[in-house]
């Protein structure tokens, strides 16, 4: 058994790294309520976007059936939208700059690492929003596209704009035929959605907007349409991106923050277990301990 002064040295060191663990727990809980607010604020603009979309197409759709046509429509041809055959693949990942957030950062690496595996043969450019996920393909061999920790410690949607701006640029260009999105959903402090989405080609709603369906549902706004599709397409399919990249980036920091308060919450739990098994084994020790004197004691007074 250890001696007591080597089991006090250890209820020391668990006490100090209780109180370290626990006030991390509380900082992690106050940024996680500041990043749920942003995150939910966002999601019903982001949302909205993504619907009018969808709506958008299917108007037009709905005209042309209406007219019984087969023209093609305008918007389903912005060059953001157009499929090919993929030699190269950007992979926007999602994670933190900092640790102690559980399996938050190695998650993001395992299902980047699949997304890879899946590409095989294919060009893989990578954006690595976050210190962790940089480190960690960086280990693999695979150098980022550039540096993009600001992004993920101080959430901006400028700078989305800009990541947003230049991958639609690459895209069109032809430089990158695929973008794929791999981050976390918040649903709650518990989970955490790990999510791979594609980023463009921009797809559509393929059941809502079928050439062959013949009117809209009626809890669908119709839309008319001025100047044209095309014009507007122009000006949403951008902001809808840029708006998808922001929302996916708040997301991500939501869930960091619940990772990292379940994690601390766990820590804290565990030592102050760890504080009751070692102070059970201190008094224990000190009890043999003054029974052993009192016996010697008992001994040479006999």
């Amino acid at each position: 058994m250890a001696s007591l002064k080597e089991i006090k040295s250890r209820i020391q060191s668990v006490n100090g790294t209780l109180k370290i663990t626990s006030a991390m727990k509380m900082v992690a809980a106050a940024k996680l309520h500041k990043a749920t607010v942003q995150a939910q604020n966002m999601s019903p603009f982001a949302d909205r976007l993504q619907q009018m979309f969808y709506h958008l197409v299917q108007t037009e759709l709905s005209e042309i059936n209406r007219k019984k046509t087969k023209q093609t429509v305008a918007i389903v041809n912005s060059p953001l939208m157009k499929h090919r055959t993929e030699k190269s693949v950007a992979i926007v990942a999602f994670a933190s700059n900092s640790s102690l957030c559980g399996a938050f950062n190695s998650n993001v690496a395992r299902a980047v690492r699949n997304v890879i595996k899946d590409k095989a043969g294919r060009t893989i450019i990578l954006y690595p929003v976050g210190r962790k996920i940089a480190d960690a393909m960086q280990r693999d061999g695979l150098k980022g596209a550039g540096d993009f920790t600001a992004i993920a410690a101080h959430p901006n949607y400028n700078a989305c704009r800009q990541l947003a701006d230049d991958l639609c640029r690459q895209y069109i260009n032809g430089n990158i035929d695929a973008v794929l999105l791999v981050y976390h959903h918040f649903v709650s402090i518990a989970t955490q959605q790990l999510r791979t989405e594609q980023f463009l080609p921009l797809q559509h709603d393929e059941q809502q907007i079928q050439p062959d369906n013949h009117a809209i549902s009626v809890t669908q706004p119709y839309y008319i349409v001025e100047p044209n599709a095309h014009f507007v397409a122009d000006k949403l399919i951008p902001e809808l991106l840029r708006t998808r990249l922001y929302a996916a980036l708040l997301d991500s920091l939501a869930c960091e923050h619940a990772a990292r308060s379940v994690a601390m919450q766990t820590a804290t739990d565990n030592a102050q277990k760890l504080m009751r098994e070692l102070t059970t084994m201190y008094n224990k020790s000190r009890q043999q301990a003054i029974t052993n004197e009192l016996l010697d004691i008992a001994g040479g007074m006999a």
